[in-house]
């Protein structure tokens, strides 16, 4: 049976190498294609691996992260904290230790409730005010409006400030109040938004947005820019990539790294080049990112958890912190306290 099969193929080789060329060039290119789902897990696995043979590698000691931690909120209370306890965050690490840039990995879409008008409400409503008690309230009403103080500092440290928002993608459910605001909202995050050459329709894999959950108006006017923290994960819940774009109405949008980068750097330009194929480029002062046609760029793990320098939120609050690790950093402000903060594995 065998030497007829090796006569058959020897007598027929050319035909039989013609076709078989074939038939592996119409695989390589279904495969190449139609990407299967396997093939993917299999890529973006190893891909992990690679990271884990590397090891850990240097980082820029210039970067800090301000935590949130469990024992900040130990210490210090509950999560939200008080406007004007992050704005004595805000003033001390900007103005007393000298970072370059602070970035919010946090929003502030809710305005705080002041206590003194809070308490003059209970005391009406519990019939139990009286007239000195009522005009001394109204009179200090100001000094209870913890978001005014958060404001001041804002307005302080502008142009070294990114302020944190979410958007919400195409498909996702966004509240109605969150569509009936977008207009506003959009018309203050445009100065935020980077200069886009767009050659032809903007293609599908570019993340498109339909709302936004940004922070007070107030805040957002106190600040020069803002950017998004939006993350994609990958099919098996795992971040990868970081998307430095995002589409809303015509505008791209940086998202927060990328952001805070420019602010660091001193404000040079951020342009993209748009075209039906995708991005194409984004350029930083004309150096251009390794992106892909989505405008997502690989993460390059560096380490484990806290390879960067972590400095918990309450030792800053306090004055317990070493300003030195401060000076010209990059800081970026976040909650990594268990059950409160976003985990992304």
């Amino acid at each position: 049976m065998f030497q007829g099969l090796a006569k058959f193929l020897e007598q027929h080789q050319h035909w039989v190498g013609f076709r078989l060329a074939v038939l592996m060039s119409v695989f390589a290119l279904t495969i190449a294609f139609e990407q299967p789902a396997f093939l993917e897990k299999i890529e973006l696995k190893t891909l992990d691996e690679r990271f884990i043979i590397r090891g850990p590698i240097p980082v820029d000691e210039r970067i800090v992260i301000l935590a949130v931690d469990d024992d900040s909120l130990s210490e210090i209370g509950r999560w939200p904290w008080p406007r004007d306890k992050i704005g004595a965050i805000t003033d001390r690490v900007l103005g007393e230790y000298g970072a370059a840039v602070l970035g919010f990995d946090i929003v502030f879409s809710e305005a705080q409730e002041n206590p003194l008008k809070e308490s003059l409400r209970l005391l009406d409503q519990a019939g139990r005010t009286s007239a000195p008690v009522s005009e001394w309230l109204a009179r200090y009403e100001k000094a209870g409006d913890m978001d005014a103080f958060f404001e001041t500092q804002l307005n302080k440290y502008a142009d070294r400030i990114v302020l944190g928002y979410f958007f919400y993608p195409q498909g996702e459910h966004a509240s109605i109040f969150m569509r009936r605001t977008l207009k506003q909202d959009s018309e203050l995050m445009q100065p935020s938004a980077i200069v886009a050459e767009v050659m032809g329709e903007v293609p599908s894999d570019i993340p498109k947005m339909v709302a936004v959950e940004g922070n007070l108006p107030r805040f957002t006017r106190s600040t020069d820019v803002s950017a998004y923290f939006n993350f994609f994960p990958d099919a098996d819940g795992m971040v990868r990539r970081v998307p430095l774009l995002a589409e809303l109405d015509g505008f791209f949008y940086p998202n927060l790294d990328l952001q805070i980068l420019r602010v660091a750097l001193g404000w040079p330009q951020l342009s993209a080049l748009v075209s039906e194929i995708g991005i194409e480029e984004i350029s930083v002062s004309g150096q251009a990112l390794p992106v892909g046609v989505d405008g997502s760029m690989l993460l390059n793990h560096y380490g484990p958890s806290k390879t960067f320098t972590h400095v918990s939120a309450a030792d800053v609050l306090e004055g317990r912190a070493d300003p030195a690790v401060f000076k010209d950093a990059i800081v970026l402000l976040g909650v990594t306290a268990v059950g409160v903060f976003d985990y992304r594995p």
